[in-house]
Formats: structure tokens, C-alpha cells, sequence
């Protein structure tokens, strides 16, 4: 299970930024879909990875046009 899914350190980890910064965005409902298992916060990977390509193409959308 533990390929499937990570844990939202792993996802901080992964995404190269601070846990604090992910629970602000799990408050915000800006994060990718979370799994609760009794006290455990999962994220599967998959859905991870495309929360990143979706932030990704939202940073390249808006750079792209602020340059005069």
C-alpha cells in the first residue's frame, strides 16, 4: 500500500515544500483528495502527481502572459 499512497510528509517530501505549508493547503481544500485510516492522512500517489502537473500548467498558463 505504501507504493500506492503517501503520507503527507512523503507528499511535502515529494512536492519540495514544508509539511506546515501542506496543512495549510489541506485547510484551504487546495490539496489533492486525502484518505483517512483511523489517525492516518494518505494521499494516494497518482492523485498526487496530478494536483503537481495541474499546478505546474496553472504556473506556465500565467507567466506566459504577463511578459510585455
Amino acid at each position: 500500500m505504501s507504493c500506492a499512497t503517501l503520507s503527507l510528509s512523503e507528499f511535502a517530501q515529494m512536492v519540495g515544500v514544508s509539511k506546515r505549508l501542506i496543512y495549510k493547503l489541506v485547510e484551504q481544500g487546495d490539496a489533492p483528495p486525502l484518505i483517512r485510516i483511523g489517525r492516518r492522512v494518505l494521499i494516494r500517489r497518482e492523485a498526487a502527481e496530478r494536483w503537481l502537473a495541474e499546478r505546474e500548467a496553472q504556473t506556465c498558463g500565467s507567466s506566459s502572459g504577463s511578459r510585455a
